[in-house]
């Protein structure tokens, strides 16, 4: 179907969230006390709305359909039309409003009712995927644009890894409920059941999720300096629609699959192309993995393996070392585990599995300790993740014990397998043992660990970590007793640990939650890890230091290499946690400046922090102004939680950010003129 075809159905879909949205509406005003289910639906209706609309715009603009996006225009249309279903449904499902006012309340109790309906939650749950999808498509149909704009090749890589990475952080098949089938007379539906349709959300969304893959590596592949890909045309030639009398003589023959004029010759292209080949097909590896294309750099990473193995063959000079082999193929499983897919997690398994069992069958005295232990380190962590303890235990084990034995010891990998060994021992409940390795990391690991005296901290330009003095380390020891901790615990004491048996915090959450910001410089040079978290639901000190908006808390973690990529339960970043409330604009600036990717990110509910940021407008609208027009722009939709371009969305941003505060166009205009000039 071209652009403008699918420009007009999806303005009639427009119009049927509009009448969902108008007629929802009436529930919601003049309430001084909402439900939240009401609020909840309200806003997933207008957010498709803006969604809807906006996809529809970029449609009709978008007047040329290059080659690689064929695929990908099918399958947002097949979106389309299953979010036009859902919508049906939902229509007819929703009750009619009595338009008399002396029943409004009881109107609005059944109302609220009849949104609680496993049927109705399981609708507006596809909606909100199909919501998530539509509004990342507003990014994959301007990737074309973006290329033919000849920006350089990096900015091309940045704008894609912007794209891969808000696409991962969606967790879009996550959202889809898991159903189980019951009759299909609960949709009032002869055809559709529940479980059918949560199977076809999770299907054009994978589809989907394909041909976005597969129009980002074009984009990615092909060099600014080449030609357009408005020129890449089909790769075959049309044959010839009236057939003369030679062509209808020869054409059986030259047809046949089979047919080779020299079936004995030798095919492939001389060594030395070979060469060229192998080294450009790495390099588009390197590529499409910093742009976070893992599916597609896989297949490359695999015919590298390929090219090389003919490079390798007897007779030639280049031979395929065992050595070799093993990086190429370990450097496969872990392309493969970063796609996060249960297809090639198990793909990844079974090459780490084959290059273990390759790998122990080496002679003794030739046999790499360092990868066997790495492998083994790798196995571990995979079956930790998928849950099978007695694996991971085993294979954690034997990492632990070969990274020990290594000369000189490797601190940083012994530490991270023995985290992950503890980790595995304390989903077993084998708590003794895990405070043994727990001991052990503190008395014969952690001391190799230490660094000589450095500057302060406020001398320090990259953020190494500096240890304190004996003196600045018993304020510290001090500091969390008077706190209540048990600095003489017999299992050990970290500032950085929480146990794992009782529901208390870590020294470090405690002195962030307290915004003490010299214990927490004191504490820098002796803490294991800044990504705890404790207890389920205990968030990062990262996450915790956003929550209070305290800007020195934020620049030393930061500084000290905190990620600031980290989600909570709920996928609520540091940038989303410090909009909870006034305030915040310095530790945003620091968040962006440490990782502008952040703004781009959503959480559970599908919100960027951008669109969290007019929540709480009127009175803290410095924030809000902040975003729009600060240093930051990034290509977000102000109003919506997915996608846009903020520079384009920047004249209409107030009026359609300030329409949930019902403000006249005067007020937000005379807003937007505040905003300005406070700067």
């Amino acid at each position: 179907m071209d652009p403008l075809s699918i420009a007009a159905f999806t303005m009639t879909l427009v119009g049927v969230a509009f009448k969902i949205v108008e007629g929802t509406s009436k529930f919601v005003e003049e309430a001084k006390a909402i439900d939240s289910s009401i609020r909840d639906f309200h806003e997933s209706i207008r957010n498709l709305h803006g969604a809807l609309r906006n996809v529809a715009e970029v449609f009709d603009q978008h007047q040329t359909m290059l080659p690689a996006e064929r695929e990908h225009h099918k399958d947002i249309y097949q979106i389309l039309k299953s979010c036009g279903a859902a919508l049906g449904r939902l229509r007819l499902a929703l009750p009619q409003l009595d338009q008399n006012p002396s029943t409004m309340a009881k109107a609005r109790a059944s109302f609220a009712q009849t949104l609680k309906s496993s049927v109705i939650r399981d609708l507006v749950s596809h909606i909100t995927s199909y919501t998530q999808v539509l509004q990342l498509s507003l990014t994959t149909l301007t990737l074309g644009s973006v290329w033919n704009q000849q920006k350089s090749q990096d900015q091309v890589h940045v704008e894609i890894r912007k794209l891969t990475d808000a696409i991962r952080s969606a967790n879009l098949l996550s959202q889809v409920p898991a159903v189980q089938r019951r009759a299909s007379t609960e949709w009032d539906d002869d055809e559709t059941t529940r479980v059918e349709d949560a199977l076809s959300v999770t299907k054009d969304i994978q589809a989907w999720q394909t041909s976005a893959d597969e129009v980002a590596a074009a984009v990615t592949l092909h060099d600014v300096d080449g030609a357009s890909l408005l020129s890449l045309g089909p790769s075959f030639a049309k044959l010839p629609s009236t057939l003369d009398t030679n062509f209808a003589e020869t054409v059986s023959d030259a047809a046949s699959e089979d047919w080779d004029p020299e079936p004995d010759r030798k095919d492939g292209p001389s060594r030395d192309i070979m060469k060229h080949q192998f080294d450009a097909n790495q390099d588009i590896v390197n590529q499409l993995v910093n742009c976070g294309l893992y599916l597609r750099a896989s297949l490359f990473q695999k015919e590298g393996i390929e090219l090389r193995e003919q490079l390798g063959q007897p007779g030639g000079e280049d031979e395929f070392t065992f050595d070799e082999q093993a990086m190429m193929k370990e450097r496969l499983a872990e392309i493969l585990l970063y796609c996060e897919s249960e297809v090639e997690t198990a793909e990844a398994k079974t090459i780490l599995q084959n290059l273990l069992s390759e790998e122990l069958k080496q002679p003794e005295q030739v046999r790499d300790q360092e990868r066997q232990s790495r492998l083994y380190h790798c196995l571990g962590s995979l079956h930790l993740k998928l849950g099978t303890l007695d694996k991971a235990k085993k294979f954690l084990s034997r990492a632990l014990e070969g990274r020990q034995h290594q000369t000189p010891m490797p601190v940083d990998l012994v530490m991270d397998t023995a985290n992950s060994y503890m980790k595995a021992l304390q989903l077993s409940e084998a708590f003794d043992k895990a405070r043994g390795v727990k001991n052990w990391i503190d008395m014969e690991v952690m001391p190799l660990n230490s660094r000589a005296p450095s500057p302060p901290l406020s001398d320090m330009a990259d953020g190494n970590r500096r240890p304190s003095t004996m003196e600045e380390l018993s304020q510290v020891y001090a500091w969390c007793s008077q706190n209540g901790f048990d600095i003489d615990a017999p299992e050990g004491f970290r500032f950085d640990a929480c146990d794992f048996m009782t529901s208390s915090t870590s020294p470090l959450h405690k002195a962030v939650q307290d915004e003490n910001v010299e214990i927490l410089k004191l504490m820098m040079g002796h803490v294991v890890s800044l990504e705890n978290g404790g207890r389920v639901g205990l968030p990062t000190p990262l996450l915790l230091a956003a929550s209070t908006k305290n800007r020195d808390t934020v620049e030393l973690l930061l500084r000290n290499k905190a990620l600031a990529t980290v989600r909570d339960s709920t996928g609520l970043s540091p940038l989303h946690r410090c909009q909870s409330e006034k305030g915040g604009v310095q530790v945003a600036q620091l968040l962006l400046d440490d990782t502008p990717s952040l703004l781009n990110l959503i959480d559970n509910s599908g919100k960027t922090a951008l669109y969290m940021a007019p929540q709480h407008l009127p009175p803290d609208e410095k924030q809000l102004g902040f975003f729009v027009d600060g240093e930051h722009l990034h290509p977000v939709d102000c109003s919506n939680p997915g996608g846009g371009d903020a520079k384009l969305e920047k004249d209409r941003h107030y009026s359609r950010v300030a329409q949930p505060w019902g403000k006249s166009t005067s007020h937000r205009c005379q807003r937007k003129r505040r905003i300005s000039s406070s700067k």
